[in-house]
């Protein structure tokens, strides 16, 4: 019954709207060293989910769906097809979640954290625009 149940929701939602809702210029970033992009597909976010063992499909599509958050992920430009690390953008710009695989935060005096910060500071710029 889960299972038809999920799909029936799935069927709902479209990746279009996924798309519609999640693919905005202002979530893209890059640097050096990483790329950060939306996910823009349900197949995305299973993916995403299933890689990081998170509840990003589970709990966090439904509300990118339903215009309330954004999902974005960072990437390795080095192995750009390998999850590293899931984020979540309020629509405030606002970064609100930032974790590695089973939704471990990051430790203190990770590099990331410059990462985070850079990016964080462009969502507020883009906002300003």
């Amino acid at each position: 019954a889960l299972k038809w149940l999920h799909q029936q929701w799935q069927d709902a939602h479209p990746d279009e709207t996924i798309k519609e809702k999640n693919d905005l210029p202002y979530l893209y970033y890059s640097t050096d060293e990483y790329i950060i992009r939306p996910l823009i597909s349900k197949e995305d976010f299973h993916k995403e989910a299933e890689a990081q063992h998170n509840c990003v499909e589970r709990m966090y599509m439904n509300k990118v769906v339903e215009g309330r958050t954004h999902v974005v992920v960072v990437r390795k430009k080095t192995n750009p097809d390998e999850s590293f690390i899931t984020c979540e953008v309020t629509n405030d710009n606002y970064i609100n979640q930032f974790l590695d695989k089973f939704n471990t935060h990051l430790q203190p005096g990770d590099p990331l954290f410059a990462l985070k910060r850079e990016y964080q500071h462009h969502l507020y710029y883009s906002s300003l625009k």
